[in-house]
This record gives structure tokens, sequence and C-alpha cells, in this order.
């Protein structure tokens, strides 16, 4: 088990289950959070790839508005530890046509397909790395056409990843393309 401070996350994870994370805080600690602004800036050791793993975690969306706050390079970090940790990451793409492609994934001989997408980001690609893009729910289109390629690819089930926020707001607030 994997302990996250108040309970072991492998405890909560039955091992022949599907389990699966919005990971908002990247894998890398390339970039120094600034001491003042409007966002914290996330980051955290490679390692924790493999804490989640053990602890069955099978796909990570990476598509959430802490997506570049280690710049691309710490985006493209992220990938590859998790990657290398045996979990299948969604959201993220070295296109902007495919950042909507499917992950599939087989479990107890279901073909289970998963789109990840997100509202607002708080940083933009700057800086280090290639250049990544992240699925942005404002590109309606772009998912859709996502739903429709892992069905073409036999995916018998379709889980959209869809993370949005609206940082420092108590109330609801109507969502607006931007």
């Amino acid at each position: 088990t994997t302990s996250c401070g108040y309970f072991e996350i492998g405890t909560l994870i039955e091992q022949d289950k599907l389990a699966i994370v919005n990971l908002e805080t990247p894998l890398s600690e390339t970039v120094v959070p600034p001491t003042r602004g409007d966002h914290p800036v996330l980051g955290a050791p490679p390692e924790v790839a493999e804490a989640l793993a053990k602890a069955g975690i099978d796909v990570a969306s990476v598509a959430n508005n802490h997506a570049f706050d280690q710049d691309s390079l710490g985006l493209q970090q992220t990938i590859d530890a998790l990657e290398k940790a045996g979990i299948r990451p969604v959201g993220a793409a070295s296109s902007s046509n495919e950042v909507f492609t499917p992950v599939l994934v087989e479990h107890q001989g279901v073909k289970v397909a998963f789109i990840a997408g997100t509202g607002p980001m708080n940083q933009r690609h700057r800086g280090q790395g290639d250049k990544l893009f992240v699925g942005r729910l404002r590109n309606e289109e772009a998912l859709l056409r996502g739903v429709e390629k892992a069905r073409d690819d036999g995916a018998e089930v379709v889980v959209a990843l869809l993370h949005w926020m609206w940082d420092y707001r108590t109330g609801p607030r109507r969502y607006e393309h931007g």
C-alpha cells in the first residue's frame, strides 16, 4: 500500500478493479514555485508514479489546470514516469490533433476507452522541452472525434475524464469556453 497522509491508498483499491486518477500534480520538480502569484505551481517527485502503480492505479489523466506547472519538460517527465511504472497516461500528446486519442484498456474481457480534457489552464507551454498539447474542453469537435475513434477501435465502454474548476469561487458559475 502507498501512504497518502491520512490513509493507505492501496487499501481503497481492489486489485481486480480498474483504477483511474486525475493526476493534478506534475511528476517533476524542475520549476521552483514562485513565492507570489494567483495559482500555486505544483510538482512532485517522479517516484510517485511507482507508488501509484503499487497502489493499483491503471490510468492517469494528465489533462488538468496544472498540466504545465512544470513546463512541457515536466509534463513529458510525468508521462514518462507514468509509462515506466505501467500506468497509462491520457489527455496529452505531441500534436493538438492527438490529445483526444483514446487510451484502450481491456479489463476482465471488456474493452474500455479513456479520453481526457480540461477547461481553464493555470500555465501555458513555456520554456524547456518539446511542445506538448493538453486536451481542452473548448475543442468539442475533437473530443467527440475521440469518442468516435474509441468506438471504431472496439471500445465497449468510453469514459470521458473531464476536469474543470474556477479557483477562489465559492458558488456555482456557468461554464464558458475560454
